[in-house]
């Protein structure tokens, strides 16, 4: 795997957890209908 600088490793970071909050609270409001 290549070194990735900070940034990139950031913006990867993010994406991921954004990823995971929308799909978390999808899954959430499909359990509420």
């Amino acid at each position: 795997m290549a070194m990735a600088n900070s940034s990139d490793l950031y913006q990867i970071t993010s994406d991921f957890v954004v990823d995971q909050i929308i799909s978390h609270s999808e899954s959430q409001n499909a359990g509420d209908r």
